[in-house]
């Protein structure tokens, strides 16, 4: 069963307080916000399980742009069918497709080390 609704992203505008983006080096924040809107996620949201851009305003030391989990992500999420019929069934797709990412990733790594 698909959904038949369809969101598609043509533009976006984002606003940033400077204020609250001192020392954070502005190739990081222009990757955070890539990925903010890309995403579509909550940048509240506790991300420090995960060696993500969205982690820079916890840990701006350490986070120095977009990350290979970043990369992956987007790609998975991006790669899987948008029209599922629900949010649960979405969010498997694209779970589905990030494990597969990962295990060709970890299947090419192998190879190259033979």
């Amino acid at each position: 069963m698909r959904s038949p609704l369809r969101y598609d992203l043509n533009s976006a505008t984002v606003v940033i307080d400077m204020t609250k983006a001192s020392g954070v080096l502005l190739p990081a924040l222009m990757d955070y916000a890539a990925m903010v809107v890309l995403a579509q996620v909550d940048p509240r949201t506790d991300y420090s399980d995960q060696p993500t851009v969205l982690n820079l305003f916890g840990d701006p030391q350490n986070v120095t742009g977009l990350t290979d989990w970043d990369r992956a992500y987007l790609q998975a999420l991006y790669e899987a069918e948008p029209d599922r019929a629900s949010a649960a069934a979405q969010e498997a797709a694209v779970a589905e497709r990030l494990q597969k990412g990962r295990r060709a990733a970890a299947n090419q790594q192998d190879a190259q080390s033979d």
